[in-house]
């Protein structure tokens, strides 16, 4: 029987303006169900995948997603195609929701890689280790109190945004941000 574990996670108050959701997927594809259709939903996604690659399929055309993508405003079903064992921890953005947190231009229907700045890149790599770990829901933590902190910093004075990161340092990390912002 193929795996298959979907969960969504509703977001912290500091996002809700933004996140409509956060999400997770780990399913294993076969032969005879190898493709997903993604229905447009005037949402953006960022897809954080840890597990094999996810094709794009139009018409004759196979493109690779990169393992960290955009989906774009879709006017049209996107069609997906994979096989063997995916792992996805993504974030739903409302169609305005990801203009703060990313700084590239998201064109409708199109699923680009995302620029990945030092900060970005060691979020990926902390998620991909509790990926593998199959520690969803703390993947889902990290990527939240991420964003939560992007947030913060155009939301707070640079004074209690210091706080909130030392109160991080001093408790080595056992502190979440979201709680601090409550």
């Amino acid at each position: 029987m193929p795996v298959i574990r979907y969960q969504e996670f509703i977001p912290h108050a500091v996002l809700k303006e933004y996140v409509k959701r956060f999400w997770i997927l780990e399913k294993e594809y076969t032969a005879e169900d190898s493709v997903e259709e993604v229905t447009p939903d005037a949402c953006i996604e960022l897809i954080l995948n840890f597990g094999n690659a996810y094709v794009q399929v139009e018409g004759k055309k196979r493109r690779d997603l990169p393992k960290v993508c955009l989906v774009g405003l879709l006017s049209k079903p996107l069609r997906l195609q994979a096989s063997g064992l995916v792992k996805i921890v993504a974030v739903r953005f409302f169609a305005w929701g990801a203009l703060p947190f990313l700084k590239q231009q998201i064109h409708p229907d199109s699923t680009p890689g995302v620029e990945l700045d030092s900060a970005f890149t060691n979020l990926v790599r902390k998620i991909a280790r509790q990926v593998q770990a199959n520690e969803y829901p703390k993947a889902v933590e990290e990527l939240e109190d991420f964003l939560i902190g992007k947030q913060l910093n155009a939301l707070f004075e640079p004074r209690q945004v210091r706080a909130a990161a030392q109160l991080l340092y001093h408790t080595k990390g056992q502190f979440r941000v979201a709680e601090f912002f409550g």
